[in-house]
């Protein structure tokens, strides 16, 4: 009778060991479920599972599947054949940032990053994606009320808000050691629901908030090149 007690202990504990940050605890209900891209390119299923967190992703006439272990914020995504999915999806503001290495059907290797959001969520939240496709870091980013720290070059960042949204985009550009506070040269409007991404290019025109005649200016003038 003892030891018969014994083993139900033991996997009384191994049963609640299961219930952690693999995928099948109530902690991660806010990542389970399906997730998709503004332009429905592209859906990232994520479930509980035995071995951990199982996903599905789909783009296309493409499909791999695997494994996902959570870290706080940050997923990282194991491809049954780890050489055909590899990826991380980092939880901000209720969005998912998906970075992703896959193959294609002909095994080309491929390289890509989405922000997702998960079906059944406010429908009238705003997205404005910012990716910074310049050469420079950009600093001290701005919009309708939200802030960034920075984007390095190559890098993206998201605003999030309820409803409608509308202002400059106020950003920081340094010419050499010299911050130089910015704006852009176009008001950014969007609807409730709306998701728009705006590109920051070397050559997008911006207003240096110290000049008074407000003259636009191309992101790399200002940083002095």
């Amino acid at each position: 009778m003892k030891n018969f007690l014994l083993l139900l202990i033991i996997f009384t504990l191994a049963f609640t060991a299961c219930d952690d940050d693999t995928g099948n605890g109530s902690e991660n209900n806010d990542i389970i479920g399906t997730w998709t891209d503004s332009n429905n390119e592209v859906t990232l299923e994520i479930g509980h599972g035995i071995y951990g967190g199982e996903f599905d992703f789909v783009t296309g006439s493409i499909n791999h599947s695997g494994n996902w272990y959570r870290n706080g914020s940050i997923l990282t995504l194991y491809g049954f054949s780890t050489i055909s999915f590899s990826g991380t999806a980092i939880l901000t503001q209720g969005d998912l940032n998906l970075n992703a290495t896959y193959r294609d059907n002909n095994w080309n290797s491929i390289q890509n990053s989405w922000y997702l959001s998960r079906e059944g969520s406010t429908t009238n939240a705003s997205r404005l994606i910012v990716q910074n496709q310049s050469s420079y870091q950009l600093h001290n980013l701005a919009w309708s009320g939200q802030t960034s720290i920075s984007i390095a070059p190559s890098f993206s960042d998201i605003f999030r808000i309820t409803g409608a949204g509308s202002g400059y985009l106020f950003l920081t550009i340094f010419n050499g050691t010299t911050p130089i506070e910015c704006r852009t040269f176009a008001i950014i409007n969007l609807s409730a629901g709306e998701n728009s991404t705006l590109i920051l290019l070397n050559t997008t025109l911006v207003v240096a908030l110290n000049d008074p005649a407000n003259t636009p200016r191309t992101i790399q003038s200002i940083a002095g090149q």
